[in-house]
């Protein structure tokens, strides 16, 4: 039953994902034992709580295991860099925008203890999505979302009242692979 939910999962086409709701019911509790299922194309729809409205936004989102190579490439602390190992990389893109290089050691994706974070690895002004971990199975995983803008702020035009970052929830469902998008590069490719 669990690979052919799997196998149903991968053949769903974006146009027939299931809605994003805060916390979808197909998808388990967050389980780190279960990263694994990280691994994989994803189409992401970001809700946006902090419109109003609430808007949404899209991003196509892969990512593969790390070899031992790329894995364990920050373990030595270095200014400018986050030191840890590195389970997971890969490539993401908005819509209109091309994917991310992979092997760009300043934007990309870094998985820290039931956070995923997309953008820029490193920065010392904001620049990069945090998206927190509460469900993750087969078919995708979701959670609550933010943006960390370091020191720049919104502004509404009309009453000159800052807002808050951009925050809320998503929900990130597997789908068939994307022909386009880059793959792991090999150690000294670069």
């Amino acid at each position: 039953m669990h690979v052919l939910y799997m196998l149903a999962s991968v053949l769903i086409p974006i146009s027939f994902a299931p809605e994003c709701v805060p916390q979808p019911s197909q998808l388990p509790r967050f389980d780190s034992t279960q990263t694994a299922h990280l691994e994989g194309a994803f189409h992401i729809t970001f809700v946006d709580t902090t419109a109003s409205p609430p808007q949404e936004s899209e991003t196509d989102l892969v990512i593969w295991p790390n070899d031992s190579a790329r894995r364990y490439q920050y373990m030595e602390r270095r200014i400018g860099y986050p030191h840890g190992e590195r389970l997971f990389g890969g490539t993401f893109r908005s819509p209109g925008r091309p994917w991310t290089r992979p092997e760009n050691t300043w934007e990309g994706i870094l998985y820290r203890a039931g956070s995923l974070y997309l953008g820029t690895i490193g920065g010392y002004d904001g620049g990069g999505t945090t998206l927190a971990l509460n469900r993750l199975g087969p078919a995708g995983f979701s959670g609550r979302w933010t943006v960390d803008m370091g020191i720049a702020v919104i502004v509404d035009t009309k009453t000159g009242r800052y807002l808050p970052n951009p925050a809320g929830y998503y929900c990130a469902w597997r789908v068939a692979p994307f022909p386009d998008s880059p793959k792991p590069s090999s150690p000294g490719s670069e």
